[in-house]
């Protein structure tokens, strides 16, 4: 294909051969799955093989499935980007994938990464971070579209690495993503090691983690100006937990509500602020519920 091409794809199951490996690609490009919906068109990685490289350029996947990768190393499940590559997601979707390393679904080096129009990034698993996507350095919008039910050590949902890594969300659903390492700073939705995410509208619920049910802020920010993140659970901080001085949550519109935790020693039940700050301007805070301290919030060192 040439530069700025778009290439049809008729609906059916096109499985990628472990000999031929995966398919490298360093120009914009779209594809366009003709089924009558996103499932109707998959490209399977049949847990052989990375699914995608992409090194320059933009890719967009449109109206079809991305499955079944896994590499034999390296990071990025289905998706591996490098430099400045970005991708789009318009009503496509990512799905059960696996990698050694980080991005169980994807792994955004840098550039962008635009999951749109009623896509999906969903039961994907990585060995280490970012179950579903991690963020080096790039650029994650998420918008009318979910990441839900991928699995890591750390950052179940997201991951967003460095600090100029960075998440928004409008109307974006983050749903049941588990990070599994105990006595750890693990966030079930995101981890956020550095880097920031704006949450405009959309749903945070059903995460879980033994720190940061919803989101664990290491060294960012997380800006809530609407939606609602309800119905995490982790030991520590079931809706939040907030670890380093640099750490900031600031809420100033929507809703924290119904989020658990379930430690027997200290708590947090809405957020858990170990060093760092949490600063209210609006929005709501309540049903939160922690089995030992603060069903609100409890604040360790930080203000």
């Amino acid at each position: 294909a040439a530069p700025f091409d778009t290439i049809y794809l008729p609906a059916g199951s096109y499985v990628l051969s472990s000999g031929l490996g995966q398919l490298n690609v360093s120009k914009t490009i779209t594809l366009i799955g003709q089924g009558a919906n996103a499932a109707s068109t998959i490209i399977d990685g049949n847990n052989a093989v990375r699914l995608f490289n992409i090194s320059s350029g933009t890719v967009t996947f449109n109206n079809l499935t991305l499955q079944n990768g896994q590499p034999a190393s390296g990071n990025g499940g289905a998706i591996l980007t490098s430099g400045s590559a970005s991708i789009t997601l318009d009503n496509a979707i990512v799905r059960n994938s696996e990698t050694a390393g980080n991005g169980g679904g994807i792994f955004l080096a840098g550039g962008t990464l635009a999951i749109l129009n009623g896509s999906e990034v969903s039961g994907n698993t990585a060995a280490s971070s970012g179950g579903g996507v991690y963020s080096n350095n790039g650029t994650v919008n998420l918008t009318d579209s979910t990441v839900s039910d991928n699995i890591a050590q750390l950052g179940g949902g997201l991951t967003l690495n460095l600090s100029p890594a960075q998440l928004t969300i409008n109307n974006g659903q983050i749903l049941r993503n588990v990070a599994l390492m105990t006595d750890s700073f693990t966030g079930g939705g995101i981890n956020i090691a550095s880097g920031s995410a704006i949450m405009n509208s959309g749903l945070i619920s059903g995460n879980t983690a033994f720190r940061g049910g919803g989101a664990l802020i290491n060294s960012g920010s997380f800006t809530m100006n609407g939606g609602t993140v309800t119905d995490n659970e982790s030991n520590y901080g079931g809706g939040f937990y907030v670890r380093n001085p640099s750490g900031l949550l600031t809420l100033n519109d929507g809703a924290i509500t119904g989020n658990r935790s379930v430690a027997t020693i200290f708590g947090g039940g809405a957020l858990y602020v170990f060093q760092g700050q949490a600063v209210q301007n609006g929005g709501e805070i309540s049903n939160n519920t922690a089995v030992y301290l603060g069903g609100a919030m409890e604040v360790r060192q930080g203000g």
